[in-house]
């Protein structure tokens, strides 16, 4: 039908680029528009998209909740834009105590469950509603010169893993995997031995090494990934690095938990 722009999730995106990678080059798609859970906004998520389909990458998110937001295209990336901002209510709570969280309007950012409420949506309007997302926000001044309000997706509140009292979301895992692009596929999976949020120490991950890779390079991978993890989220976990494509793949939201005590695999 000469269709020119793609809405999907990334993790659908990317399986239709492992599976039938020339169809889609072919398609001579424009645009792909990424909503339904976060990774468009990752550089080497982004990027690999980006190269392998020839379109600029967009992500977006909250259509079906009356307030939309979506980012440009523009590198690099700077979140997403709050469209007709003028048109809701956006506040953030800490998802422990529910206490209100302040945006300050100087550009630095803010974290906490994000609280919505539409003010000009009359189907079932958004009065004070929230899905559990925690998110970045930052005020900053837009092309006009009036203050914009910019989103991050940084996870969710019932994904929250606490680890030895420190608490870690897995997206901000899956982002340090895929900074370690091209020697990743950027698959990974974070093994639990019981349900969370606590985990009982070391926290384990399973990551592919990336295809044409060979075993040689494993224990410098995990090694760096562990350093990471410890100088960036305060924990340092122990790491299986497995062969490219070992790891189930999905067409839906990518699972980045697995219960290996029996207990099933989290969608995150």
């Amino acid at each position: 039908m000469g269709a020119t722009v793609l809405l999907c999730t990334p993790s659908y995106a990317s399986y239709l680029i492992e599976h039938a990678p020339e169809q889609m080059r072919a398609l001579g798609l424009r645009r792909i528009i990424c909503a339904g859970e976060p990774g468009a906004g990752l550089p080497e998520v982004r990027a690999r998209i980006e190269e392998a389909t020839g379109a600029v990458v967009h992500d977006a998110l909250g259509g079906a909740h009356g307030i939309m937001n979506a980012s440009d295209g523009a590198h690099p990336y700077d979140g997403m834009t709050v469209l007709a901002d003028d048109c809701s209510v956006q506040q953030l709570v800490d998802p422990a105590s529910g206490a209100a969280v302040a945006i300050p309007d100087d550009g630095r950012p803010a974290y906490g469950e994000r609280v919505k409420t539409t003010l000009r949506w009359r189907a079932q309007p958004q009065l004070r509603g929230a899905v559990g997302d925690v998110y970045e926000m930052r005020r900053v001044p837009g092309a006009s010169g009036a203050l914009e309000t910019r989103v991050r997706v940084i996870g969710r509140t019932d994904d929250l893993l606490i680890v030895k009292g420190v608490k870690i979301y897995p997206a901000a895992v899956r982002d340090l995997v895929a900074e370690l692009a091209p020697r990743t596929s950027g698959h990974f999976r974070i093994l639990l031995d019981g349900p969370p949020p606590r985990v009982t120490p070391p926290l384990r991950l399973r990551i592919e090494r990336a295809e044409g890779l060979d075993a040689s390079g494993d224990e410098a991978l995990a090694g760096e990934l562990a350093e990471q993890m410890h100088k960036r989220l305060s924990v340092r976990p122990v790491v299986d690095v497995i062969d490219a494509g070992a790891l189930p793949r999905t067409a839906h939201k990518t699972t980045m938990i697995e219960r290996v005590d029996g207990g099933g695999s989290t969608d995150g």
